[in-house]
């Protein structure tokens, strides 16, 4: 909740602390500090630290493993390790563990679950930042009527597929369809990000940046 509100500082506190309570624990319960340190590190990469955040979203799989939770549990660990490395710009790695992930998700949960259709957004906004656009479009094609028909159409995970489908059209030359896209993804974003939360300022400056080219 603090993560989509955009309390990042706040968050990043209270998981150090559950973390550091964890890592003093001489019996502590793997999976829960698996699971403190996979939000961590989420938190870490929302708030623009990626660096940081791989170290921690590796050290959660680790754990994942250690605690043998799984491989729903195990597939998102993969996949938030690879978002990390992404935004890291480790991208060959990155799309290592995305493409662990994905195939986990397909074998175990179908190709219709909205954890499946996560993966295919991570690899979608990966295939965009090495100007895969095709491969990326064909991710995005799939997922987001997923994404729509579990979550609903008002919700992040949708927002941040068709933020991506939005990038890909202001980058081949369809700026009309993209500003359309991105206007959609900011009426979401109002709906269940705080005015300040960095991926709401990061839509409103692709929208700014479509006009002020018109």
């Amino acid at each position: 909740m603090l993560r989509q509100r955009g309390d990042f500082d706040e968050a990043e506190e209270v998981l150090r602390q559950a973390v550091d309570w964890y890592q003093g624990s001489a019996n502590r319960d793997e999976a829960a500090y698996a699971a403190s340190l996979n939000n961590l590190s989420k938190v870490l990469l929302h708030a623009g630290k990626a660096v940081e955040a791989v170290p921690i979203a590796r050290m959660a799989l680790d754990a994942c493993y250690r605690a043998n939770m799984g491989v729903s549990i195990t597939a998102s660990l993969m996949n938030n390790l690879g978002d990390a490395l992404l935004a890291s710009n480790c991208l060959r790695e990155a799309e290592s563990f995305m493409q662990k992930a994905f195939a986990l998700r397909k074998e175990s949960l179908g190709d219709q679950h909205p954890q499946t259709a996560v993966s295919m957004t991570s690899l979608a906004r990966l295939c965009f930042l090495e100007k895969r656009n095709n491969e990326s479009e064909e991710y995005l094609t799939t997922a987001i009527p997923i994404l729509k028909h579990c979550y609903g159409s008002k919700h992040f995970r949708v927002a941040d597929a068709l933020q991506i489908k939005a990038e890909i059209f202001a980058a081949t030359s369809r700026e009309n369809d993209a500003c359309s896209i991105f206007r959609e993804v900011l009426a979401i974003r109002k709906e269940v990000q705080s005015p300040d939360h960095p991926d709401m300022l990061h839509t409103q400056k692709c929208i700014s940046k479509i006009t002020n080219n018109h």
